[in-house]
């Protein structure tokens, strides 16, 4: 599963920790976002962050995770038949079930996708979608948990402001209203 391992670093106002350095100890290609609100001190846009990293990566198909994510013990295997499964289908985006701790939810979340036939959208509670109609399937498997360190008021925060952005050129968007 793992040719090729890119690991895309905002800083925000995160205190400096050892990720790049044991993403590089791991043979990872580090690339770096940066906001286009520069005075923002947190990430501003999600969508446009993992498309960076999508389009960073060279091989045909890519997996994305969080840096609280845990792979269960068998995702490679698994990951790797639905791959097979995708090209003899001719679709281009994979969803597994993903395991939320502390929410209570396992949905069916968008995780593998061709190169350069899917893109992440929404700069907030973003969603990978294929470029095309139909190219999509899902599997009834948990392949990583979500294991994020307790609740962090400054991640409400930071989305209620790119939300807040995001409304103020666009008000209609029912999407982020709903939010």
């Amino acid at each position: 599963m793992a040719e090729e391992f890119v690991v895309c670093i905002s800083r925000g106002s995160l205190k400096a920790d050892k990720t790049e350095e044991i993403a590089l100890a791991h043979g990872a290609r580090i690339i770096h976002y940066k906001n286009k609100k520069t005075d923002w001190n947190h990430i501003d846009d999600f969508a446009s962050a993992r498309n960076m990293a999508l389009e960073a990566c060279k091989n045909e198909w890519a997996i994305w995770a969080d840096a609280d994510d845990v792979m269960q013990p068998g995702a490679e295997a698994l990951v790797d038949d639905a791959i097979d499964e995708a090209n003899k289908r001719g679709t281009d985006l994979i969803a597994f079930r993903y395991d939320v701790q502390n929410a209570g939810l396992i949905p069916l979340r968008e995780m593998v996708s061709r190169k350069g036939k899917c893109k992440w959208k929404n700069r907030v509670h973003e969603s990978l979608v294929a470029n095309e109609e139909n190219k999509m399937f899902g599997i009834d498997k948990v392949v990583r948990i979500h294991k994020p360190h307790g609740y962090k008021k400054t991640s409400a925060d930071r989305n209620f402001a790119i939300l807040k952005d995001t409304l103020e050129p666009a008000p209609n968007s029912l999407y982020y209203t709903q939010q």
